[in-house]
């Protein structure tokens, strides 16, 4: 019995140190071996991120063990930021990161009231919905590009939200939100995108939008077939030109009936002098 329990030991300490010994090969031979190194990093982004702004994100450094990183932490860190919603981390042996990631594109900017910073002031804070209705915080508050004057302002901006409350980091959880977005992508992918620019859009009138542009043209929008109806558009305005006209209102959310308002362009107007005429019609 007692040489049976000499055996056992035995055994458990050979075990013990094999074990331990692995241990240091492992250190020794690969966290600890500055093949696997990080000294490249990829990064693959549908927007304008910065490799080490990124790399700060994710909490990660030249040099640090490859083999060593917890890629699951290094996503988790990613998802973090309000403006990146997918994250995907691939190790690249011997010496590279790979992090592909998909940015939030704001299309559409607002503005509500806000506690001031440092102070007990409400103030109108401008904040950005991207094209999934995720509301992002502040551009103050953003780093990179979403912090730029120059990038937010030129955002359409949602008017009409009396009684609806947006909160950062959350889904705008409203049919007239997500309305005026599916107008909006719709006007991007149009080829009114090149003619008008679009510099608001209220959503102050349930199951319709209205997009007004910097050239004061206000346009009404429904919820069937947003391509057809800026092809409809379209081909009102061009019908307006030919009339030498300026095309004012016009309602595109009927289907068969089409209201809208044109006056002389203001050039004629100054020639002749004579009074703006409004000219209305309904077309089917």
């Amino acid at each position: 019995m007692g040489r049976t329990m000499a055996l056992v030991l035995s055994a458990a300490m050979l075990l013990w140190v094999g074990w331990k010994g692995v241990l240091v090969t492992v250190d020794l031979f690969l966290l600890e071996n500055d093949a696997f190194a990080l000294r490249r990093f990829k990064l693959e982004t549908n927007g304008r991120l910065k490799a080490d702004q990124v790399l700060k994100w994710a909490d990660v450094g030249s040099g640090d063990n490859l083999l060593d990183l917890d890629l699951a932490q290094i996503k988790r860190n990613l998802e973090m930021v309000p403006m990146i919603y997918d994250v995907a981390v691939e190790r690249v042996l011997p010496d590279r990161l790979k992090v592909s990631l998909k940015e939030r594109r704001p299309v559409l900017k607002t503005f509500f009231l806000s506690p001031g910073h440092g102070t007990s002031r409400i103030v109108m804070k401008p904040y950005m919905i991207d094209e999934f209705g995720f509301v992002l915080s502040p551009p103050s508050e953003n780093k990179g590009e979403l912090s730029r004057q120059d990038f937010w302002m030129k955002l359409p901006e949602l008017t009409g939200l009396t009684g609806l409350r947006l909160v950062p980091g959350q889904v705008a959880e409203s049919t007239q939100v997500a309305l005026a977005i599916q107008t909006y992508l719709a006007y991007r992918k149009s080829s009114m995108l090149e003619r008008v620019r679009i510099r608001s859009i209220d959503i102050s009138r349930k199951g319709v939008v209205v997009a007004r542009t910097s050239d004061q043209q206000e346009v009404v929008f429904g919820e069937h077939d947003l391509a057809k109806q800026f092809r409809r558009w379209e081909l009102m305005l061009d019908e307006a030109n030919r009339k030498q006209m300026r095309l004012v209102q016009l309602d595109l959310s009927m289907k068969n009936n089409h209201p809208f308002k044109w006056e002389p362009k203001q050039r004629e107007l100054q020639q002749g002098n004579r009074e703006p005429q409004i000219v209305k019609r309904t077309e089917t």
